[in-house]
């Protein structure tokens, strides 16, 4: 299937040009919600989060109170982003099928008329 022939019409070719562009930026996208679902950010303990975050609550009252909401809501968030790179992962998915799918259908089935 030669999407770039001097047979193909230009308006054609310049659909192929701006479909392979569009679908290299889909795979590349889609690799990095790949890598981003294989390799996620640690998860730290309440030790670790308390030392490196909470040191500026030491000074006030209920300092161990704030620091424990504190990671509460760093632990939701994590589960939040994990959640958002699995929705990512699909929809990048469905965006390099589509986009295959239409340089594919456009070019395969597209006879010349003499």
């Amino acid at each position: 299937m030669n999407i770039f022939g001097k047979e193909k019409d230009f308006v054609l070719r310049i659909m192929n040009l701006i479909l392979c562009l569009w679908l290299i930026g889909a795979i590349t996208y889609f690799y990095v919600s790949v890598v981003n679902i294989l390799m996620p950010e640690p998860k730290r303990s309440y030790e670790e989060y308390e030392v490196e975050n909470c040191y500026y609550f030491k000074f006030e009252e209920n300092y161990k109170e704030e620091c424990k909401t504190q990671y509460e809501n760093y632990l939701t968030r994590i589960d939040e982003e994990r959640y958002q790179r699995k929705k990512d992962l699909f929809i990048t998915f469905g965006n390099v099928v589509i986009v295959l799918g239409t340089l594919y259908f456009l070019n395969h089935f597209r006879k010349e008329r003499s």
